[in-house]
């Protein structure tokens, strides 16, 4: 448990230094909430020897999480949020750690193009663009040549109901239609990602990819 009032007050003062977008509403406790949001964020942030800022979705130390306690599941989430810190670097760590620790487990669904494009196109910083790039193409690829059913009606990605996000549903494993949504998605982003980078082969191949996974989950 923390002091409620205490941790607000911790927030404030980071909007008012600039460190985070300062929010101000005629419904206190929407301001309250708000700003609450943002000391969860940091409870949740860890600074780390060599390799720069982590986040995590927990605040105590799992079992099935990876080094520092992260998880690629929540990574989206995350970088929507991370992107509004005026501390470019905490995303910039973070979307670095991915690709650069030995040990990052990506086994859960996450979309990590996406998220790389919707902070360009918050701040216009191009350069986390070009240096993911390749990375960000490699992981989709990964996905594609380790998960792809194809002896399926329509070819699609599979992926176990637990690591889908979803934790223990229904739904089962198989060809779900989140992960070939969220493929769906990843390839838009990395056709627009070659666009801006002026890789234009890389555009057409990833909107032929993004076709794919359309026409996946209109037959899921």
């Amino acid at each position: 448990e923390f002091a409620f009032a205490e941790e607000l007050r911790e927030a404030y003062a980071w909007a008012a230094a600039g460190a985070v977008p300062l929010f101000e509403c005629s419904d206190d406790d929407i301001t309250r909430a708000f700003f609450y949001r943002w000391r969860l964020f940091f409870l949740h942030a860890t600074r780390t020897r060599d390799y720069g800022w982590v986040l995590s979705e927990f605040l105590r130390r799992v079992n099935w999480a990876g080094p520092h306690n992260t998880i690629n599941c929540a990574f989206g989430l995350h970088a929507s949020e991370a992107r509004w810190l005026a501390d470019r670097s905490v995303l910039d760590d973070y979307a670095k750690f991915w690709f650069r620790h030995p040990r990052a487990d990506r086994r859960y669904t996450w979309w990590p193009a996406h998220a790389v494009l919707s902070a360009y196109s918050l701040h216009g910083r191009a350069q986390p663009l070009r240096r993911l790039y390749q990375p960000l193409q490699a992981e989709y690829w990964r996905w594609v040549n380790a998960s792809l059913v194809v002896d399926a009606k329509t070819p699609c990605l599979w992926q176990a109901c637990h690591d889908d996000g979803q934790e223990n549903s229904i739904g089962l494993d198989g060809c779900r239609p989140t992960i070939n949504a969220v493929m769906y998605g990843e390839a838009r982003a990395l056709s627009e990602i070659a666009s801006l980078l002026g890789d234009g082969g890389g555009a057409q191949r990833f909107v032929a990819e993004a076709r794919r996974w359309r026409r996946a989950v209109a037959h899921l």
